[in-house]
Parts: C-alpha cells; sequence; structure tokens
C-alpha cells in the first residue's frame, strides 16, 4: 500500500503500538525476574554450583571473583573456605576490590598484611547457610571475625551496612557443597582495619 494510505497508517500505529506494550512487558518480566531473585526465590533461580566448594568456586576464574581469589591466596584461606561448613560468603566484585585499593596511595602494602587481609575477609563470612530469603530488612549478621553488619531491604535491593558504609547485594544463592555465595559491590571493612589504614596508609 502507498505510505499515504489510511490503512496503512492504522496498521503501522497498531504494529508499533503492539511492539511498545511487547518491549513493555519484557522490561516488565525481567524488573519482576531480577526482583524475585534478589528476594531469594531460590527453589526457581538459585545458580546450582554443588559440585564446587565456596574456596573453587571463588578461585574458578569464570565466576568472576580474580581478585577476591588473590587475597585468599594472600591470606592463606582458602583451606578454611574449604571446610564441611555450611557457611555464608558475601562476595566482593572486582570493582569492589579495586574500590578498596583506590582509597588509600599506599594500599598495596595491605596486600602484605595477611592478618589485616584475614580480617577483612572473616567480615565476609557467616556461619550457616543464609539464603537471599532469609535476609530481612533490619537484621544484624555477625560474622566470623566477630564484627557485625546490618541488612537493609528496599523495594528492589539488599544492602548491608558494615562499619565502613553501604553495599548492595547484586547477585544472590550461588549454592555450593558447604554453603552459599551472595555477591555485592562493597568490600565491608572493619574498623580495626579502617584504623590501620588511617595510621599507615595515608
Amino acid at each position: 500500500l502507498p505510505s499515504e494510505h489510511p490503512t496503512h497508517t492504522v496498521v503501522t500505529n497498531l504494529f508499533l503500538t503492539t511492539t511498545t506494550m511487547r518491549m513493555m512487558s519484557i522490561r516488565s518480566l525481567l524488573s519482576f525476574l531480577s526482583f524475585s531473585v534478589l528476594l531469594g526465590c531460590h527453589s526457581a533461580f538459585a545458580v546450582d554450583r554443588s559440585d564446587s566448594n565456596i574456596a573453587e568456586y571463588i578461585t574458578d576464574a569464570s565466576n568472576g571473583f580474580t581478585f577476591l581469589s588473590a587475597l585468599v591466596s594472600a591470606a592463606n584461606a582458602a583451606q578454611d573456605l574449604s571446610a564441611d561448613g555450611p557457611l555464608t560468603v558475601f562476595a566482593p566484585t572486582n570493582d569492589a576490590i579495586n574500590e578498596l585499593f583506590a582509597l588509600f596511595p599506599n594500599a598495596a602494602q595491605f596486600a602484605s598484611e595477611t592478618e589485616l587481609i584475614q580480617q577483612v575477609l572473616n567480615y565476609h563470612v557467616v556461619e550457616g547457610e543464609i539464603l537471599a530469603t532469609d535476609l530481612s530488612n533490619g537484621t544484624i549478621v555477625t560474622t566470623v571475625s566477630g564484627n557485625t553488619f546490618a541488612v537493609n531491604t528496599g523495594d528492589d535491593s539488599v544492602s548491608l551496612i558494615a562499619d565502613n558504609g553501604e553495599g548492595d547485594i547484586v547477585a544472590t544463592d550461588a549454592l555450593v557443597s558447604n554453603g552459599v555465595i551472595h555477591t555485592v559491590d562493597k568490600v565491608m571493612i572493619p574498623q580495626e582495619v579502617t584504623d590501620f589504614f588511617v595510621r599507615n596508609c595515608v
């Protein structure tokens, strides 16, 4: 049909409207799935990696924790993260660890401080299996380091409020043989480690 024909205009508008509705439906579905995963619909959306323990999952480069893996190696923590458990790990992303080192001019010194690395790692580990559905607003979580952080749940996010500020959980419920791993976009730093940086790295 010629472009100026009224029927052509109606069909075009109908196509555009239908396409827009489909795109909106897809966006709505993706938003719902993202929201559902974040809230911990683990029965449908959990990542089953029961063939690996926590240490193996973190050190597998395909999972994107290469910087965390380096810290685990530096702290000789792989054996602890391979224990029977169950344990829950809130694993910081590579970008989060990069931000940690960018905070202080001489933060590379941190890499040689095994005890400090262990303290930071332990601030991300909790005894027992905590699935995303267990993270309710206001919950205070005690880690194996003895330090605590608080859980804050929003409409479409779950954040952790630690000694050094707030970070978001960006992926949940990677189920491994000795526990579960959640991915966070911030390195949680105990106050005593921050104090060390202030005294020695600024």
